[in-house]
């Protein structure tokens, strides 16, 4: 599986190339990381960042996890 973050959408894309799923999130995607087993996705939206981790527990990709670290001080 291949996967792409375009704006607040992370696509899947199948062995032939095509896509086969999407996840529509609430900010910009700025780092996908597939390395661990899971789907680790990092987004920001007005300066506040998210991170998501993504898997399939039921079959289809979805977000099962989702951290907003406290905003940092000036």
């Amino acid at each position: 599986m291949t996967y792409l973050g375009v704006g607040p959408v992370v696509y899947a894309f199948s062995d032939r190339g095509q896509v086969s799923e999407r996840v529509d999130l609430p900010g910009m995607v700025t780092s996908l990381d597939a390395s661990s087993g899971g789907l680790r996705v990092s987004t920001e939206e007005a300066g506040a960042v998210e991170r998501f981790t993504l898997g399939r527990p039921d079959g289809t990709l979805s977000v099962l996890e989702r951290v907003v670290p406290p905003p940092t001080r000036p």
